[in-house]
């Protein structure tokens, strides 16, 4: 048995223990997934802009004819699907830009498809 993992961020704001169902959803719905030992996913972190969530289960390489990394890549991509279709959000990191000095404004420009506007 070989034990694989991957992590996947959600929106801070999002249902962690919903996301937890739909993760273990996607992962036993594909072939290979061994049922025991048992799929888990644990929140692993709180961290900047989302929280993290990973992601455990087991192949049996002697039984699965498949590549282990093909599965691997079949279920993070069905996470992310099940996922985006339910609602959740994938954030990026975020960056914070602090001005220390205000009266030295950093010059900002807005622009939509006609008009673009100074600020």
């Amino acid at each position: 048995l070989l034990r694989f993992d991957f992590a996947v961020g959600i929106d801070q704001g999002d249902d962690a223990n919903r996301a937890r169902n739909l993760i273990l959803e996607a992962m036993v719905s594909l072939d290979g997934v061994l049922e025991e030992p048992a799929p888990f996913v644990t929140i692993e972190e709180l961290a900047k802009s989302s929280v993290n969530l990973r992601a455990y289960y087991w192949v049996n390489l002697f039984e699965y004819k498949g590549s282990a990394l093909e599965l691997k890549t079949g279920i993070i991509n069905q996470t992310k699907e099940i996922l985006m279709d339910r609602g959740f959000s994938l954030p990026a990191d975020i960056q914070e830009l602090k001005i220390y000095k205000e009266e030295n404004p950093i010059p900002l420009r807005i622009q939509s498809d006609t008009h673009p506007r100074q600020i």
